[in-house]
């Protein structure tokens, strides 16, 4: 196996006061680049960690945050509201 190889290509290098070259066939054990992939849990509970199942659950629950109806406020505050002092300087139209 190469991974077998390197490593004790790196190991017998070691002692011999040659970091250098330990260092780098040992760094040819890790991949050039790494990628993390990490899964979310869909409405249903289940796992999701392909990437356009992934941007569909975004998608939904961006969706779902974003398109809600608008509430009723509160009876007191709509009191409040209504007994607030305007000032004039402070335009209330937008």
């Amino acid at each position: 196996m190469i991974a077998d190889t390197l490593v004790l290509k790196g190991e017998s290098m070691f002692p011999s006061n040659q970091p250098q070259d330990t260092f780098t066939n040992l760094r040819k054990l890790r991949p050039a680049n790494i990628n993390f992939t990490s899964s979310i849990t869909a409405t249903d509970g289940t796992l999701v960690s392909d990437k356009q199942r992934k941007l569909r659950c975004w998608k939904e629950f961006y969706e779902g945050m974003l398109n809600r109806q608008p509430i009723n406020p509160p009876e007191a505050l709509r009191e409040a509201a209504s007994e607030a002092t305007q000032y004039p300087s402070f335009s209330s139209d937008y």
